[in-house]
This record gives structure tokens, C-alpha cells and sequence, in this order.
């Protein structure tokens, strides 16, 4: 996907760990991505490594958003429930 033809916009993170997982998944499933940095974020990245101040956005060919947002939804589904488990194990050790 080329920048003069971003598509839509799918997801927006200053978290560039979830960014990449987010970017992975989508790629695994044929759902090219283009990523665009916020501000000064690439110039942080550059300068810093990680440091994502601004966020990144990502973009999904538009044919193909909605199969990229069920991806999405399903991916951060389960890290909710991955965070509840947590938190329930954590209650549980306590007791």
C-alpha cells in the first residue's frame, strides 16, 4: 500500500510494542499495512528507539477494513480477557 493511497484508518497507539503486534497479526492474515508516525514520533524513534511521544496510526486498504477490524477486535478481546484473568488470579492467590 503506498502512501498516496493510505487507506483507512484502523488503529491509532503510543504503545509501539502493540503496534507491531497489531501490524504482525494484520500481515499474517494478507492485510497490508501502512504505518504512520504522529508529530515527532519517527524522529523520537530515530533519536530514542521505542519512544513513540506522539503515536502511530495505522492504515488498512479499505476493501479490507472490515476484515482488518475484526482482527483487531478479537486480538484486544483477548487481552481483556487475558488482563481479567490476571486480576482474578491475582484475587484468588491473596485468598
Amino acid at each position: 500500500m503506498s502512501d498516496s493511497d493510505s487507506g483507512r484508518l484502523l488503529f491509532t497507539s503510543g504503545d509501539e510494542i502493540m503496534v507491531n503486534t497489531v501490524e504482525a497479526l494484520l500481515k499474517d492474515n494478507g492485510v497490508p499495512v501502512l504505518r504512520k508516525y504522529r508529530g515527532t514520533g519517527l524522529h523520537m524513534k530515530i533519536i530514542f528507539g521505542n519512544a513513540l511521544i506522539d503515536g502511530v496510526d495505522l492504515f488498512v486498504p479499505s476493501p479490507l477494513y472490515d476484515k482488518a477490524k475484526e482482527l483487531l477486535d478479537v486480538l484486544l478481546s483477548d487481552d481483556a480477557i487475558l488482563e481479567e484473568d490476571e486480576e482474578y488470579g491475582e484475587e484468588s492467590e491473596d485468598e
